[in-house]
């Protein structure tokens, strides 16, 4: 199925993928697909979603605990991971 990002994703049987595709008339590249981690945009943590986070919330710029939204935020950026 071709999604938004003009991408079709197939499904091969083995180990090993073949360099291109023909479906039709069109030649397509093969590349291995990396679906990303599962991220919470409350805690920001990984593996759960915001809607079963149990953690306190984060701003999404500056990490600071249950303080204030990215929005409103005038910190410099940091990364808590």
């Amino acid at each position: 199925m071709r999604n938004s990002s003009n991408m079709v994703f197939l499904t091969f049987f083995g180990s090993t993928l073949p360099d291109r595709v023909n479906i039709g008339p069109i030649n397509l590249r093969v590349r291995r697909f990396f679906s990303r981690p599962l991220q919470c945009f409350l805690c920001y943590g990984y593996g759960h979603g915001k809607s079963s986070c149990k953690k306190a919330s984060r701003c999404g710029n500056c990490s600071v605990l249950d303080s204030h939204s990215e929005e409103h935020c005038n910190a410099a950026a940091y990364c808590f991971h």
